[in-house]
């Protein structure tokens, strides 16, 4: 590979600065390698954003370490998440070595609340085959330890590299910040993963008492689990309640004769049945719920109900109530005796 030799004489607030070159000359000394170079994402993701390296748009180096900080937005059009990064660099000093990132989202076109930081050891450089500035230039890919989920928006990157020195290299026009000030240049990077979209709903299984059971105990806690087998459930969307017939606002009403009205004596005013419910998401993706009756539950059927909107982190929904029922203590002896004192009549 032949390279273009620059006769450069650079001081060291030159080469050390906020910026590779203070007035960056217009020949940047780049040469195409001769066995083509073609930018490849990390771990052969989809790339959810990019701007990629082009040698003839680039202008400088922007400094990125020691004390200086750089950022610049990217924009995600569908909800993804987040793999890998990407960026475009000249290095002065040893590599790969780690790099602290951190992703903010946008707040009036800068940097607002921050939503994701790491200090990433995953580092691959790959020389490109070009050469600027009497320096070689790198593809330098990271991949985070844990992927992670944005939501469709404008965010922010800071690539900072924790040792020296670490140019990212940039074009003209732009949002790329500098220790927070606009420095009018974009940054060369791309981002990587994948866009999901919702899919199969989350489900509600392990029932405790299960549907259909009977002779139920009182003074039983009611468990049951919130499930999907690929995402996380929301715990936020989790909405219980248990309810027994006799209080059902337009449940079954009893007759006034002599022995309805003794069934009437223990029944209830219109509502649901009050506890507290305990939301164990040790597991995310298997969330075990536990409802504690503030009392002994009444005998009678109780019908339980998870509400339709149960959700996963990824937005997949649960359409339609999830309801079961079972009975407790003799309620089944005491329909069969109504239902005998009925054919009588």
């Amino acid at each position: 590979m032949r390279f273009l030799t620059l006769i450069l004489v650079l001081s060291a607030s030159m080469a050390f600065g906020a910026v590779l070159y203070t007035n960056a000359p217009s020949d940047l000394g780049l040469v195409v390698p001769s066995g083509g170079y073609t930018y490849l994402p990390p771990q052969s993701n989809d790339i959810l954003w990019e701007n990629p390296f082009e040698y003839g748009l680039c202008t400088n180096g922007y400094n990125s370490s020691d004390g200086y900080r750089c950022a610049d937005d990217f924009v995600l059009d569908d909800d993804s998440t987040i793999e890998g990064f990407t960026c475009w660099s000249i290095f002065t000093g040893g590599h790969p070595q780690p790099f602290d990132l951190t992703v903010w989202i946008d707040s009036g076109g800068a940097p607002g609340e921050e939503v994701w930081s790491e200090t990433v050891t995953d580092i691959t450089d790959t020389d490109t085959g070009y050469d600027g500035w009497g320096y070689s230039m790198f593809q330098t890919d990271m991949v985070p330890d844990d992927t992670f989920d944005l939501a469709a928006g404008t965010y922010w990157v800071e690539f900072f590299w924790t040792s020296t020195y670490f140019y990212w290299l940039v074009e003209n026009g732009g949002n790329l910040r500098q220790n927070g000030s606009p420095m009018g240049v974009s940054g060369f990077f791309a981002i990587s993963g994948t866009t999901w979209q919702p899919g199969e709903p989350p489900y509600v299984c392990g029932m405790d008492p299960d549907d259909g059971d009977s002779g139920v105990p009182v003074d039983t806690d009611i468990v049951f689990h919130c499930r999907h087998d690929i995402h996380r459930i929301d715990i936020d969307t989790i909405d219980f309640t248990v309810e027994d017939t006799s209080r059902r606002p337009g449940g079954m009403a009893l007759g006034s004769s002599s022995a309805s009205a003794a069934l009437q004596a223990g029944a209830h005013s219109a509502g649901e049945i009050s506890g507290t419910l305990d939301i164990d998401d040790t597991d995310p993706m298997d969330v075990l719920c536990t409802f504690t009756p503030d009392s002994d539950l009444p005998v009678d059927r109780i019908i339980c109900t998870v509400a339709a909107g149960l959700s996963t982190d990824h937005g997949d929904v649960m359409e339609e109530d999830f309801v079961w029922t079972f009975s407790t203590g003799n309620f089944s002896v005491q329909e069969t005796t109504w239902g005998a004192i009925k054919a009588e009549f």
